[in-house]
């Protein structure tokens, strides 16, 4: 397991001078063209939201930084001594190199603009929810969810479901942020609000996937509830009811 992965990598980045992620990324192709440090994964390990699952990561890695520990010693080194054999070999300044551990990563991972996230997320989902009613223990509820642009980073969300047999519909605004999609909705009769919190995935977005949470309806006691949501993008136009 990697101690402290994002910090390092910024300490690697500002140590070679390297601007963004993607300098970075091309500073560990130098040392190795099939290095499995790409774009992609490298925004989920600065983000630490995920860990190299190849140990030839490391490998490159310690060639990279020049130094004659192994791969292990990169993965497992507190920071501090991280930072200390960074700066020996790369002749840099030990108190930049904390800063930059203590900052926020290059400029590669900043968090995406508000445009791209609205066009990345916005259209039509068909949703999967396990039904939270007693009544209908173990069958799955089939739903729609239109996202759709609203000012600044916000959107406009409609999400409508068969409620018995009732067809229900929910209106709200979702907010962006640069990880996850967050939607409070709430019915005609603003009785029965609900939340969605959402991953956000790399674009395009043709899934998504977080929690549905509200109170249980159709139920002698109206309780908190909480599930699992996955919603599939489908065709503009699609019918969504």
């Amino acid at each position: 397991m990697a101690t402290e992965l994002p910090a390092k990598l910024r300490v690697t980045a500002a140590a070679l001078g390297c601007s963004s992620r993607k300098d970075l990324c091309a500073r560990f192709r130098a040392v190795n063209p099939a290095t499995h440090f790409d774009l992609e994964r490298s925004h989920k390990w600065m983000q630490g939201r995920a860990e190299p699952r190849a140990s030839q990561v490391y490998e490159d890695w310690a060639r990279l930084i020049g130094t004659a520990r192994p791969a292990a010693w990169v993965a497992a080194s507190a920071l501090p001594a991280f930072i200390e054999e960074v700066a020996r070999l790369l002749d840099a300044d030990v108190a930049k190199l904390r800063d930059a551990a203590a900052a926020g990563a290059p400029s590669g991972t900043q968090p995406r603009p508000a445009g791209e996230l609205r066009g990345q997320v916005g259209g039509a989902y068909a949703c999967y929810s396990p039904a939270w009613s007693p009544y209908f223990q173990g069958q799955w509820v089939r739903g729609g969810l239109l996202l759709e642009p609203a000012r600044g980073r916000d959107m406009a969300a409609t999400y409508s479901e068969l409620l018995g047999d009732a067809q229900v519909r929910f209106e709200g605004s979702a907010l962006l942020t640069s990880r996850t999609l967050n939607v409070l909705l709430r019915d005609a009769a603003g009785e029965f609000p609900l939340f969605l919190c959402l991953y956000l995935p790399s674009a395009p977005a043709n899934a998504l996937c977080g929690v549905l949470a509200g109170s249980t309806v159709l139920a002698q006691d109206s309780r908190p509830t909480a599930c699992r949501f996955a919603a599939i993008r489908v065709p503009d136009g699609a019918p969504l009811d």
